[in-house]
């Protein structure tokens, strides 16, 4: 059926069903599917699905063993999944399931263990949730919470999204789980113009998703639609000639007719536009205009973001050798809550917007009021040179600084760090530290790092200064007046 047959056909349908008053609510419907149009697509995409699928470890896992090892390795993945690329989740997983096969053994390990095995994989705190869960759950007598609304109250740290896939690939719950892949898939199969980042915008897209999942197969529904947005209907290049449901995506369907109207030089008038119909909440707004020229990569739109903050912060890598030669580096530990809690890192401090100019003379100063060590009391000072990491909201830049000591009895003078320890190479390796300490920690192996004679030029200089201000000092005349 061609957009306008289907867009007519809507319109009847809405007729029929409305109350009798005169405006036509053929919007939404427009966003949704009709039965067959379900039913179709629901065919399509599980015989795709079950052709092409990934051989990925937990999907060998959600079948096998207990309910209960079912539901905790469907859990590990769905967790380590968000916001991280499959590819890279494959290792992290078959360690962890290695080290802690089931809930009980999680929730004996050390929070410092959860930390080693998730570090690199970022956003940490999502191993402490994880960890919570599984302490919430060898605590329960009574059994497996079995449905999504159960194992989103009951289980700390577990969302929506997250339920949901548990819910449906382990207990064939029919209920849709809706993430980053499916909002894309269904933006573009339905035209849904609206910013995919609003709550009512993600709310209406689980309406649609709750009405267009599979009820035989709703788990494996749900895992072909992450498939399909993962390997197909991909953000920047998605492949729409090897989409199993392309025959009936709008997006796709709109940009072709577009394509033909161009060439033709004329518009089709048997084509509405069907991305804006004044008063939907889901179609794009009517100020608004789509690029043609990007066709499918219209959707989903997205609001403008605030742009992440410029941060710029000193590290201090703090190197002595020890009674066997070996050389071993100072860390501290990160505070329990906020921004990498619990990790281990180089001390660390952010500069103030006002000592930008003077970072070398803040990096100085830090080490003093911070740590109680004066810099002249570290040798071979060199700047290695700056790191960029991008956090989610944060554009970070490290300044990082390096010297030797002989020995430093305490440095924890500053409220920000719970802990502090010396620690070989070999031990860094493994330790529980971000990626970002890791780029750190490799500059000092960089052939390119800055040399130290900028430095020390300065560092003699300032100590001229401190000098010569005592003996002045010393022979000013003293007030004698009482």
């Amino acid at each position: 059926m061609s957009i306008a047959g289907q867009v007519k056909k809507r319109k009847r349908i809405s007729k029929e069903e409305s109350d009798g008053s005169s405006t036509e609510k053929i919007n939404h419907l427009l966003h949704s599917y009709l039965e067959c149009e379900a039913v179709e697509f629901r065919k399509n995409l599980l015989e795709w699905f079950t052709k092409n699928k990934r051989d990925l470890p937990w999907r060998q896992r959600a079948v096998q063993g207990s309910l209960e090892e079912r539901v905790y390795s469907v859990l590990v993945s769905e967790v380590m999944l968000q916001q991280t690329q499959v590819n890279t989740v494959i290792a992290y997983y078959q360690k962890w399931m290695a080290q802690w096969p089931t809930f009980g053994d999680l929730a004996g390990a050390t929070p410092e263990q959860v930390n080693e095995m998730w570090s690199g994989l970022g956003y940490y705190a999502r191993g402490k949730r994880l960890q919570e869960a599984a302490k919430e759950m060898s605590k329960k007598t009574i059994g497996i919470p079995c449905s999504a609304a159960e194992l989103q109250k009951s289980l700390p740290g577990v969302g929506r999204y997250t339920a949901s896939a548990v819910a449906s690939i382990v207990f064939g719950e029919k209920v849709a789980a809706v993430d980053g892949n499916v909002i894309r898939v269904l933006s573009r199969h339905r035209v849904i113009g609206a910013d995919s980042s609003t709550n009512n915008t993600v709310n209406e897209i689980w309406k649609i998703a709750d009405d267009l999942i599979d009820p035989q197969e709703p788990g494996k529904f749900n895992e072909a639609m992450m498939e399909l947005g993962a390997v197909v209907c991909t953000p920047k290049a998605p492949k729409c000639s090897e989409c199993p449901v392309r025959s009936s995506c709008l997006a796709y369907k709109s940009t072709k007719v577009r394509e033909k109207a161009q060439l033709s030089l004329k518009c089709n008038p048997d084509v509405p536009d069907i991305e804006s119909v004044p008063g939907c909440s889901l179609c794009l707004p009517v100020e608004e205009q789509l690029d043609i020229s990007l066709g499918v990569l219209n959707y989903p739109r997205k609001g403008k973001k605030a742009p992440p903050r410029k941060q710029v912060s000193v590290v201090w890598i703090l190197q002595k050798c020890t009674s066997d030669d070996d050389v071993e580096y100072f860390m501290v530990k990160r505070p329990d809550k906020g921004l990498l809690g619990n990790l281990w890192e180089f001390p660390c401090h952010v500069v103030p917007p006002e000592r930008l100019t003077s970072k070398e003379v803040y990096a100085d100063d830090i080490l003093k009021e911070q740590h109680g060590i004066d810099v002249f009391e570290v040798q071979s000072t060199k700047l290695l040179g700056s790191v960029l990491h991008e956090f989610s909201h944060i554009h970070q830049t490290y300044v990082v600084f390096h010297g030797k000591v002989e020995e430093i009895k305490s440095l924890l003078t500053s409220e920000q760090y719970q802990a502090q320890q010396w620690i070989s190479k070999t031990q860094f390796e493994t330790a529980a530290v971000s990626t970002a300490m890791r780029k750190v920690f490799a500059l000092l192996d960089s052939p390119c790092h800055q040399s130290n004679k900028i430095l020390g030029k300065r560092r003699i200089e300032r100590k001229k200064i401190k000098n010569n201000s005592m003996i002045t000092s010393f022979f000013k005349p003293k007030n004698t007046e009482k």
